[in-house]
């Protein structure tokens, strides 16, 4: 009785043969193979760093789903002001240095005060489709 190939686990078929592993030892491949996972590693790590460092830092963001908002700002108390820097996509983002609100003019001239922003803490604003500043969300 013939007995058929296993074209899966056949060390004949050289694709397969490396899945296998069955392909000689190159060292020079294996250093490249090392250098590969250092680097994908550091990659993630240093990604993983940039995350975590945005996170305890805070965030004030406006997310304008309406496209109405032309600029954002955070107010202080004592007047003093940050702008907000936009994102794609009608995002705008900062990473607060001082406290109070945020403040969104929108095209029609409308200005709109809401939100508690201060360090190390994360305020959304959220306006949505056929609404205008006066009618945001805060979340």
């Amino acid at each position: 009785m013939e007995r058929k190939a296993n074209l899966l686990w056949d060390a004949e078929c050289p694709y397969l043969a490396f899945a296998v592993g069955k392909l000689p030892y190159d060292p020079m491949m294996r250093k490249a193979e090392t250098r590969i996972i250092y680097g994908v590693f550091a990659a993630i790590l240093i990604a993983l760093i940039i995350y975590v460092t945005l996170w305890i830092m805070g965030s004030a963001v406006v997310f304008d789903r309406s496209r109405n908002a032309v600029s954002a700002v955070i107010v202080g108390g004592d007047g003093a002001t940050q702008p907000l820097a936009q994102l794609p996509g009608h995002i705008f983002y900062a990473v607060p240095q001082i406290e109070g609100s945020i403040e969104v003019r929108c095209r029609d001239g409308s200005r709109k005060r809401s939100g508690y922003v201060t360090g190390h803490m994360h305020t959304w604003l959220h306006i949505e489709p056929g609404a205008g500043c006066d009618e945001s969300t805060v979340r």
